[in-house]
Order: structure tokens, then C-alpha cells, then sequence
């Protein structure tokens, strides 16, 4: 993904010791450690959590969504997220 020269100057190195107001809509937090989102992780947590949204799952019914195709559970998203997070938050 590549980014244009605004959000290049909204990067952000880590938000140790920041505040809730301190957060601002459109900055970018690099994290040291990647990772690829695969339809196998959803099809995954939508059976462990046995999720029936078909949105999440069935390819046909997500291709006639606004979307167009199945959309990642976002308690995936959040758990990733807070996961690669985690490591800035650390007390020093």
C-alpha cells in the first residue's frame, strides 16, 4: 500500500503515553511485525465463534453485498489489532 505525502507526515513511531484526545482521525502507527490477513484466518474464527452471518463466509451471497466480497469479522480485526498493539504498551 503505498501512501500519498499527507498521510507520510501523519505517521506515527507508537502512541506510548498517550491520551484518548491525544488521537487523531487519520494518523497512521506503523508496527515493527506485519501480518497478512488470509480468508482461511475468517473462515477459521467464523466457525470457532460459529459465526452464520453468510457475509463473512459464502463467497455467492458476499458478491451481491456492496462489498462484493466476504468481509473479515471484525472481532478478528479488533483482536489482531490489539494483539500487534500490544507490545507499546509497555510500562516503562
Amino acid at each position: 500500500m503505498s501512501t500519498s505525502p499527507p498521510d507520510r507526515d501523519r505517521r506515527q513511531a507508537g502512541w506510548t503515553g498517550r491520551y484518548f484526545e491525544d488521537f487523531v482521525v487519520g494518523d497512521i502507527y506503523r508496527h515493527p511485525i506485519g501480518r497478512t490477513v488470509t480468508e482461511t484466518d475468517n473462515i477459521w474464527l467464523s466457525l470457532l465463534s460459529q459465526n452464520t452471518a453468510p457475509v463473512h463466509f459464502d463467497r455467492h451471497y458476499a458478491a451481491q453485498t456492496e462489498f462484493g466480497r466476504p468481509l473479515v469479522d471484525s472481532t478478528f480485526t479488533l483482536a489482531l489489532v490489539t494483539g500487534r498493539a500490544s507490545p507499546t504498551y509497555r510500562v516503562t
